[in-house]
């Protein structure tokens, strides 16, 4: 119930909707298909990896700045900026975005 309320207030009007996702196959790179059998999954958005890093080795303001650009220069910024006006709507459609990660549990082979 807060999480919708918290929908609301920030003009977000879409009715939730929850995605059972499961697999039955995986494609290989040399185009091999493996038939498996997995548990639900849940699809994590642009997944980012950090690690400590020792003060000496800490990156400076120029780096600072060079990782805040990364996404302009990254690949699909079109469709990045119009997945960013469309989730701005108070009412928009709900899909699963390109490069979503998921995580699952394999339950058979």
């Amino acid at each position: 119930m807060r999480k919708r309320a918290r929908r609301l207030l920030n003009g977000d009007f879409t009715p939730p909707k929850a995605a059972h996702m499961t697999f039955d196959q995986l494609v290989l790179s040399d185009g091999t298909i493996v038939p498996i059998h997995s548990d639900a999954a849940v699809g994590l958005g642009r997944v980012a990896k950090s690690r400590y890093l020792p003060k000496a080795q800490r990156p400076g303001i120029r780096q600072k700045l060079k990782g805040a650009t990364a996404p302009l220069r990254e690949p699909n910024k079109l469709q990045r900026l119009g997945e960013a006006i469309v989730t701005s709507l108070p009412y928009h459609p709900e899909y699963i975005d390109q490069g979503t990660v998921f995580d699952t549990a394999l339950l058979s082979q």
